[in-house]
């Protein structure tokens, strides 16, 4: 297919669909959603842009090119979407929320050992008792740190992956 009025050329077959501009460039293979077969494709001119729409397994999945053949929507959200499965989605989601629940009771001990530093000294607790407090503090704040790593390398990782292409 040629979009009217570019030099442009959407080439599909049934497992991919790729934009070439007459100079060899354009945004080349689009990635694809789903490993089904696709069943059709059109593309829509709105101003300056181009949207191409592609039907695999009766869900359709849109993207938008300009003239040049420049993919207009290739954001962080359009990769994660097109290069990320779904169960990856759902376990950097899980991620965030483990990550916010896991932190809350140390942000809350750390926010109240900061409190007994600044009272006056005369109710501020004996100085062996916030030294005991403090250290059982950050003890818990790194356990909870430990704990939370594999997340964020969970997430980090795919994250990466759906940026660069990996």
């Amino acid at each position: 297919m040629h979009p009217e009025g570019t030099a442009l050329e959407l080439r599909v077959d049934p497992h991919a669909v790729q934009v070439v501009a007459s100079d060899g460039g354009g945004a080349g293979p689009l990635p694809l959603r789903r490993d089904e077969p696709i069943q059709a494709a059109r593309i829509v001119r709105v101003r300056e842009r181009y949207g191409i729409e592609v039907m695999q397994g009766g869900r359709h999945f849109a993207t938008w090119i300009d003239r040049a053949g420049v993919r207009l929507d290739d954001d962080l959200q359009a990769r994660l979407l097109d290069r990320v499965p779904d169960w990856a989605l759902f376990g950097m989601l899980g991620a965030l929320l483990a990550t916010a629940t896991g932190l809350l009771p140390v942000l809350g001990t750390l926010g109240e050992l900061r409190r007994l530093y600044t009272l006056p000294p005369g109710a501020r607790p004996q100085p062996h008792e916030l030294l005991v407090q403090r250290e059982r503090t950050l003890r818990n704040a790194a356990l909870s740190g430990a704990a939370l790593l594999p997340l964020g390398a969970f997430s980090l990782y795919w994250g990466a992956r759906s940026l660069f292409g990996v």
